[in-house]
């Protein structure tokens, strides 16, 4: 959520899945899992800010 504050728009999956990867968060065994994951984490962002909007 702060690299999306810093940017001022919406970061892109592969942002995420680095950020995730960074975090150590490697309990995944498949590449699709991993993208799914980082699409939800940036639908949930939207949500949030969609909501203080």
């Amino acid at each position: 959520m702060n690299l999306y504050l810093k940017m001022l728009k919406q970061i892109q999956v592969k942002q995420v899945v680095e950020i995730m990867d960074e975090c150590g968060i490697r309990n995944v065994k498949s590449w699709n899992t991993v993208r799914r994951r980082a699409q939800s984490v940036i639908k949930r962002i939207d949500w949030i800010l969609n909501q203080v909007e």
